[in-house]
């Protein structure tokens, strides 16, 4: 471009470069160099306002040594200088740059000894405002800035700042257009992780996803989130780091936001870009998104606890147990320990829910501390699964046995905590229901043989297994097929030997005509949950067949036998609709129970023969003499007749204390107004020494074996008080 011959051309010359289709830099740098020609000085410089300060954006003539330290200075609109510009809408002369207080220090640096500045001034008619300045600089010390030369300054601000409001209007709308498409690729972008956070990702993967969103979604040139009582304290960080931004960038503090997660003890901070407004709404839509789905994923969290964990003892349930072998055993060898606690219905039954729950978690809470730090299970009701592994399970096992032999606190019914505990190692690889599978059967091994035992797992256990498992189906099966059987064995009067009444003995008759006991079936029958069906069924058929024989001989009398460990309010209601179904007045019935641990006053149990004696039922203790509590149970319990075991029974041909014993128990009998049954006397001399003690009956074989219904029919009918006068 040729230098114009007068100012009018300069003028339109520099319309025409305004008006052109180069950048808006390439057009303000023709800005610049010719007002250095119109005014005859050595520099010009364009500033713009630009994130509230105004900044250069062109200049002319400015050394190149100059221009970094030009390109690192900015203006604030309150600066007097700018002030005074904007406000007079003049040209302003400073002809004598060392003399000013403001910009002394700006000739050391730049050379310059004089400058004009003018505005640029939008053209918006209601509130015209300064986008920017220009200044034209004087190095030459006898340079002078003159009238003449601030008028061309001024004309030519005031074509340029229309030009300039149009670029930054141009720019603030691709800046909010691209701030909007950026607004939908994070909402996207937060959609997106939600989408699969809840269920796929951690926490700390999602945190760090979110700030990378905002960071690369432009809105943040950096951004971090930090725990809101630490704030120096970073949980996820993307981008350029804040920190460092702040300290590298001048004026940086307004650019910086910082939003709180609600509900959350976290809060996002991020250097924003472009409008600090625009940047804060991306900042908090952030900070919002994050909270729900923080929320989200705290709820699923909880859910997910809540679905592996039990609610009792707050130990891994057996879902979270198979899905710890199911991760471990293909990398790892270990041993899988099954227990079953061997009194916990006792205490269950005997003190309540309550209390059971109670001795649950204090049960848990031993194995815990016995085993840390092997994974420790709640299998289900009163059985505990221990995983160990780079340990000697042996060890493990004497620790847990030792804390269960302590008694348990009163909460919890005060009694021991023996378990029952089978050992299945698993290689490698193993499949985690057969390790499983494996260590309860070995378990159930253990405690067949008595409270308290331990069973590891071999081809002799798995034998076992295989057989109870294989004889709970065909006990099932023969119940249904009518399978099961009554006898009864009859017991006596003594010293005169008349027919009293029968026990109802329990039989199967397996298929291919075998008879078991119930000694051979019963523990299967209880571990299986048939005992109730079992119980059911004994107290109908007694019933049925009693009332047969009670045809012949109304004043007899039929006893069953039930644990106490299945008694409860149903038995009561099943025992009243079987009298009422077959006829039978409830005081012929004798409920005969064992005393054992569960027989306690307050329990299902001692509730249930209360509310039996309260309807006409007479209550046996059978097996007397074999416990430790068995007169505090005479005094307690409404007894209609007390049963000597045979064991105290044989002790007749021991000697004085024998009999002793046993005139001890009859006396007891005659206080308590209650029969005195031996069981098991041998021969007529037993018989005749028991009448002498005071025993009021006996049943035994030597009296009479047990028969089947109608064998039992025709004995009432020869015994019959009409056959009796007869005979």
């Amino acid at each position: 471009m040729t230098q114009p011959s007068t100012d009018t051309e300069a003028l339109l010359e520099l319309a025409e470069v305004l008006a052109g289709r180069h950048s808006i830099t390439r057009r303000l740098e023709e800005l610049c160099r010719l007002a250095t020609v119109m005014v005859g000085c050595d520099r010009a410089s364009v500033y713009v306002l630009e994130d509230g300060r105004f900044r250069p954006w062109a200049q002319h003539g400015v050394p190149e040594d100059l221009l970094p330290l030009l390109e690192n200075t900015s203006f604030s609109p309150r600066h007097p200088l700018v002030r005074r510009a904007v406000d007079s809408d003049e040209a302003v002369i400073i002809d004598d740059l060392g003399e000013s207080g403001l910009l002394g220090p700006w000739v050391a640096r730049t050379g310059v000894h004089a400058l004009i500045l003018a505005a640029l001034v939008s053209h918006d008619h209601d509130a015209p405002r300064a986008v920017g300045f220009i200044s034209v600089d004087y190095a030459g010390p006898d340079e002078r800035p003159d009238d003449s030369a601030a008028r061309h300054v001024l004309a030519i601000a005031r074509v340029a700042g229309p030009v300039v409001q149009t670029e930054l209007m141009r720019r603030t709308e691709r800046a909010h257009r691209r701030q909007a498409r950026a607004r939908v690729q994070l909402v996207e972008g937060l959609l997106r992780v939600g989408a699969d956070a809840v269920d796929n990702s951690g926490r700390p993967s999602v945190l760090t996803r979110v700030v990378e969103l905002l960071a690369n979604g432009g809105f943040a040139s950096g951004a971090r989130i930090v725990t809101d009582d630490e704030v120096g304290r970073v949980v996820a960080a993307a981008g350029v780091p804040v920190g460092d931004a702040v300290n590298e960038v001048a004026d940086t503090a307004a650019r910086i936001v910082r939003v709180p997660v609600e509900g959350d003890v976290l809060a996002i901070e991020a250097l924003v870009l472009g409008d600090p407004e625009v940047a804060s709404s991306g900042v908090a839509l952030v900070a919002g998104h994050l909270s729900a789905l923080l929320g989200r994923m705290d709820a699923a969290d909880r859910m997910r606890q809540m679905a592996l964990t039990d609610d009792v003892t707050n130990l891994p349930n057996r879902h979270h147990l198979v899905a710890f072998l199911a991760e471990h055993l293909p990398t790892s060898a270990m041993t899988v320990l099954a227990l079953d606690l061997d009194s916990f219905k006792i205490i269950n039954d005997s003190l309540g829910h309550d209390a059971g729950d109670s001795a649950l978690r204090e049960i848990a809470d031993r194995l815990l501390n016995a085993t840390t730090p092997h994974f420790v299970a709640r299998f289900g009701g009163d059985e505990f699964v221990v995983v160990v592994r780079d340990e000697d399970p042996d060890q493990v096992v004497a620790r847990v046995r030792t804390v269960l032999e302590r008694p348990l606190s009163k909460a919890s019914g005060g009694g021991s905590a023996s378990a029952s505990i089978g050992l299945a190692s698993a290689a490698r690889g193993a499949d985690p229901a057969d390790v499983l599978r494996d260590a309860d059967a070995a378990m159930y091994v253990a405690k067949s043989g008595g409270a308290g035992r331990v069973q590891r797992f071999d081809r002799a256990t798995r034998t076992e297994a295989i057989r109870r498992q294989e004889l709970a189906t065909q006990l099932r099966v023969g119940l249904h097929a009518g399978q099961l059987e009554l006898f009864h064995q009859p017991s006596w009067s003594l010293p005169d030997r008349r027919l009293g009444g029968f026990e109802a003995l329990l039989r199967w008759r397996r298929t291919g005509g075998t008879v078991w006991l119930p000694s051979q079936f019963l523990d299967v029958a209880d571990q299986s949950l048939l005992m109730h069906t079992i119980n059911d069924w004994v107290i109908d058929e007694a019933c049925r067949q009693a009332a047969r024989r009670l045809e012949v001989d109304a004043t007899l009398d039929f006893a069953i036998n039930l644990s106490p460990r299945w008694l409860d309010r149903g038995v009561v209601a099943t025992v009243e609709a079987a009298l009422e179904t077959h006829g039978l007045p409830p005081e012929r019935l004798v409920v005969e129970v064992t005393e054992d641990g569960v027989l306690t006053p307050g329990t299902p149990a001692w509730n249930a023969l209360l509310a039996l004696a309260d309807r006409g039922v007479q209550l046996s203790l059978d097996d007397f003499g074999t416990g430790y509590s068995s007169f505090l149970r005479l005094a307690e319990l409404p007894l209609a007749e007390i049963k000597i075991d045979r064991e105290v029974v044989h002790r007749l041909t021991d000697g004085p204390a024998g009999r002793e014993l046993i005139r001890a128990i009859t006396r007891v009998g005659a206080w308590r107004a209650a029969r005195v049954v031996a069981e098991g006397a041998r021969d007529d001399s037993h018989l005749a020494a028991l009448a002498e003690l005071g025993c009021t009956h006996a049943q035994c074989f030597h009296l009479g074996v047990p028969l089947n219904a109608q064998e039992a029919l025709e004995l009432v009918r020869a015994h019959a008080p009409a056959a009796r006068e007869d005979h």
